[in-house]
């Protein structure tokens, strides 16, 4: 056991001899370097395993292999494995893969304007390939994801889009709106999940993105919508006769029609709208997780955003909670008696205003209304407002002009 250089190598590179259970085992430690080469010989007596000699291109592999097994989004893995992966380790021995080469891997996606997220996904769909082999991988730190979702859309803006969308995509984009179920949620419903009578939706183990099945109440207009779509297949979106899976043409086409307010505007705002509409409207977190769907707190937080009328709310709450009991005296603080000094001036000059406009009104009834309409806004001063004095006074002045 120790290090030793081959004379038929033709290289300078030492050579690593030691056992592990019973069994001889030589390998190149890779350099020339004795010291780097202790290190090397070290980190395998230390970790006690023996090297794995196949390339990272079969690790791949068994990873693709492993998502279609079970039943996770092979595709998705493939698409990350085959664009970015596979070209830059594919030829790579596993056993030799070490910080320094994934942090060149690293440096090259930064560079051609890859996002930190998408990095991410990469190495960890690596590191899960050399878990499977049971293979040691390098410790590499995440890169820093600002991933807080900010898109969102008020209740009358959707209502302004509402009216611009095709007529396939209504009932489905309200659904998304009041329940915050993501849109491969909501296409893959079927009739036979529905309870119109009772106003709901269930949603079947396996097909939603967390693989657990819920139940989602529909509102009276939901309900009411869904229930005018035509029954032309098992599936209860559909577009021209068949389930609709993509509808990015009829959504963009709605977003050109309702302005440049709307150029930047996703389906999936909608779910986070929903998410956020729920919490303000009083709904507990835990039951708006249960609609939406949300597994974590975490993921739950980036869709439940402030924005800048939820501070200005808290803010104003805050400042009457501040000044319900402020007792102060105007010779010590004079800046608070200033303060509430130019709301006494606005609500004087509201006042004024408001008894002008009054007389005014009143100066036309008397001199430009004719009996007729004094006799009326009598009646409906009389019944409507119950103002029986005011009432029977300018009735009687009716009256007296006719």
């Amino acid at each position: 056991m120790g290090l030793y250089r081959r004379k038929q190598d033709g290289t300078l590179n030492f050579w690593a001899s030691y056992t592990i259970g019973g069994k001889r085992i030589r390998e190149s430690t890779g350099t020339s370097d004795k010291e780097e080469a202790g290190k090397f010989l070290a980190k395998r007596l230390l970790g006690k395993t023996v090297p794995n000699k196949a390339s990272i291109g079969a690790l791949l592999d068994a990873l693709i292999t492993d998502y279609e097994v079970n039943g996770k989004d092979a595709a998705w893995c493939r698409t990350y494995v085959e664009t970015h992966i596979r070209p830059y380790f594919g030829g790579f021995k596993a056993e030799r893969l070490d910080k320094a080469t994934i942090n060149v891997f690293i440096k090259q996606l930064l560079d051609a304007g890859y996002s930190n997220a998408t990095i991410n996904r990469c190495i960890a769909l690596l590191h899960r390939s050399f878990t499977l082999a049971e293979c040691s991988f390098p410790r590499i730190e995440k890169l820093a994801e600002n991933n807080v979702r900010t898109g969102f859309v008020e209740n009358d803006k959707f209502w302004y889009f509402y009216q611009r969308l095709p007529q396939h995509l209504k009932a489905l984009s309200l659904f998304a709106y009041e329940t915050g179920c993501r849109r491969s949620e909501i296409t893959s419903i079927k009739w036979s999940q529905l309870d119109l009578q009772f106003g709901f939706v269930r949603l079947l183990p396996g097909e939603t993105k967390n693989k657990e099945g819920r139940v989602i109440p529909l509102s009276p207009m939901t309900v009411f919508l869904i229930s005018k779509l035509p029954h032309v297949s098992e599936y209860v979106f559909t577009y021209r006769n068949k389930r609709l899976r993509n509808f990015k043409t009829g959504w963009a086409a709605a977003c050109k029609a309702a302005g440049k307010r709307y150029e930047n505007f996703l389906f999936h705002d909608l779910r986070r709208s929903a998410v956020r509409n729920m919490v303000r409207g009083g709904t507990p977190e835990r039951v708006a997780m249960a609609v939406s769907g949300h597994k974590t707190r975490s993921v739950f937080d980036r869709y439940n955003i402030v924005d800048e009328k939820d501070l200005q709310t808290a803010m104003k709450n805050m400042d009457a909670l501040r000044l319900r009991d402020l007792i102060y005296d105007p010779k010590k603080s004079p800046e608070i008696e200033q303060f509430f000094q130019q709301y006494s001036d606005i609500s004087s000059v509201l006042v004024y205003g408001l008894v002008f406009w009054i007389a005014g009104m009143f100066f036309c009834i008397f001199a430009i209304a004719s009996a007729e309409v004094q006799s009326k806004i009598a009646i409906f001063l009389y019944r409507k407002l119950r103002m029986k004095r005011v009432a029977n006074w300018l009735y009687n002045r009716a009256l007296t002009i006719r």
